[in-house]
Parts: C-alpha cells; structure tokens; sequence
C-alpha cells in the first residue's frame, strides 16, 4: 500500500463471537493503537451489541459471557436478515444533503460498537482519533 511489507491496517473481527472482546493490541499502552480515552470498564470485557438505536428489548438480560455473546450474535442477525438493500445500506447522503436514514448495520452493531468502546470512539466526531474506528470499518 505505501512501498513497506511491515505496513498493515489493524482489523477487528468484532462480529465473530471469539473476537467479541477488544483485542489486545489496542490494549497495549505501548502500541500506537492504545487509545487512554477508552472506556477502561469495557477493554477486556465481552463487547455488548444490544446498546444504542437498534437494541432489541426482548433479548434476555445476560450474567455471563455466552449469553452477551449469543445476544450479540442476535443483534447480527437482525440487522443482516433484512429485506431490501436500502433497509441494510440507508439512504444516499451527499455533502451538503440531509442526512438520511442510516441502514440497519449503521444502525444497530456498528453504532454499538462506537458506544461500547467508548472514549473519542463513542463521539461521531472524534470517532476517528481511535484506531479502533478504522479497524471496525475496513477501507473498502
């Protein structure tokens, strides 16, 4: 990408339930990817999907690990097993434009996502100062 073997983008398979916890890498004070901002409760706990705009009150409260993480894999599913492109992309925005609406990954785990970790990650806009934030949303 920049001419270097040693260059690589982090990435983080937050939706696969053994990559439900932050990785340690972004845990590591010494790695550039440490964010202190971070909420500190979360960073070596099971991430929580059911959080933010898309939560799903049906979903059963859970006291251990395997339950967050099969809540998890719910939320997933809900926000995959749509019916259209537009439910699942959202609407067009363009610069200057009215936001529309966002779709169903956006607006269920994605938007979770932000909100679990916390910290820069958790403000759209400074959601970017994490290198979580990139490693959530591949370039593509």
């Amino acid at each position: 990408l920049i001419g270097r073997k040693t260059f690589a983008l982090p990435y983080w398979n937050w939706d696969a339930p053994d990559g439900m916890m932050l990785p340690p890498i972004f845990n590591n004070a010494s790695s550039p990817l440490y964010d202190a901002n971070r909420d500190q409760a979360h960073v070596t706990a099971v991430m929580d999907l059911n959080k933010g705009p898309g939560a799903d009150n049906e979903l059963p409260l859970c006291s251990d690990d395997a339950c967050v993480k099969e809540n998890n894999l719910s939320v997933i599913y809900r926000q995959m097993a749509v019916d259209t492109a537009l439910q699942f992309h959202g609407n067009k925005f363009c610069a200057g434009g009215t936001p529309g609406s966002p779709g169903s990954l956006e607006n269920a785990a994605h938007t979770a996502v932000h909100i679990w970790v916390g910290g820069d990650m958790g403000v759209l806009g400074t959601a970017g100062r994490d290198p979580v934030s990139s490693a959530i949303t591949p370039p593509v």
